[in-house]
């Protein structure tokens, strides 16, 4: 079996012998980082779509200001648009609870950091109503009813400056709730008549947010490691070559025979700083809000 760094394109390149250990290393450097670049992707998608959410609310509540209509039409064009950013959310949601913990796992090297991962899950599903509200209605927005129970579009009048406030409020309501007879009833035994559906939102990113930055703690040490094994070997075949290549690929072959080759690269680690770097944490995400109130 021979083992080496090549480059696999028209022309003539040198060819670096490279033993087994080097080749399965970089083979298990390239899965961590591919691993760690989708769980980054599988977060970002909850976080746009969060985004997204807030970003119609605040949409909606200028037209609200600007054009106030007070048709059946548009308070049910408010109430479509806002079930399906919610719809959105919920789905997000419900791709990264399935998908980070195993991305988390394949990044370790380690089947108990999936173990792990889903333990954090767990505890702050327990901590957090928010979650289980969330978890649970996205179960019912899948299989029963993907409606918004109901809207508030009113507006309040600071008594100090004479302001108005407009606003766009969506709610859950307990009662429309409970006809789904697959709703969780401790979920539903624990949440008032009526829930504000931008404080579950904002409640959950901000529990699977928690999790996220455990995750991101613990993979850390992993992922620069696995980076530099990677860059070592790029360096290497840049002194043989005397040109930074393009191209570079690590090949197993056997009597001539390619068995297997993967990518050398770095290029990915630009898109997952990024995303790091974007989507820098919101666990206390409860306690912001947008607004366009003048200041005193």
């Amino acid at each position: 079996m021979e083992y080496r760094l090549k480059i696999k394109a028209l022309g003539v390149f040198p060819s670096v012998e490279i033993d087994e250990g080097k080749f399965f290393s970089l083979c298990q450097s390239r899965r961590a980082l591919s691993n760690a670049l989708l769980g980054e992707e599988a977060y970002d998608l909850l976080v746009s779509n969060h985004e997204e959410f807030e970003r119609e609310l605040a949409s909606l509540a200028v037209g609200r200001m600007m054009r106030s209509e007070y048709s059946y039409e548009a308070f049910f064009a408010i109430k479509a648009v806002l079930a399906r950013r919610l719809a959105n959310l919920v789905t997000a949601g419900r791709i990264y609870v399935d998908q980070a913990p195993r991305y988390h796992a394949q990044t370790m090297g380690l089947r108990s950091e999936l173990r792990l991962a889903r333990t954090s899950m767990n505890r702050e599903y327990d901590r957090s109503f928010a979650y289980r509200f969330m978890e649970t209605y996205r179960n019912h927005v899948q299989h029963y009813s993907s409606t918004v129970d109901s809207i508030s579009l009113g507006g309040a009048r600071d008594k100090a400056t004479q302001q108005l406030a407009y606003v766009v409020e969506p709610y859950a309501e307990k009662a429309k709730l409970g006809l789904n007879r697959k709703f969780k009833k401790d979920v539903l035994d624990e949440m008032p008549d009526k829930v504000d559906l931008r404080r579950m939102a904002r409640g959950y990113l901000a529990a699977l947010s928690v999790v996220h930055a455990e995750l991101r703690n613990r993979s850390k040490p992993v992922i620069d490691e696995a980076k530099t094994v990677i860059e070592t070997a790029i360096a290497e075949y840049e002194r043989e070559l005397g040109k930074k290549p393009a191209g570079l690929f690590a090949i197993q072959e056997e009597n001539g025979k390619e068995l297997a080759c993967f990518p050398l690269l770095t290029d990915w680690h630009r898109a997952f700083e990024l995303l790091i770097e974007r989507n820098h944490g919101y666990k206390d995400l409860e306690r912001h809000y947008v607004t366009t109130q003048f200041r005193a």
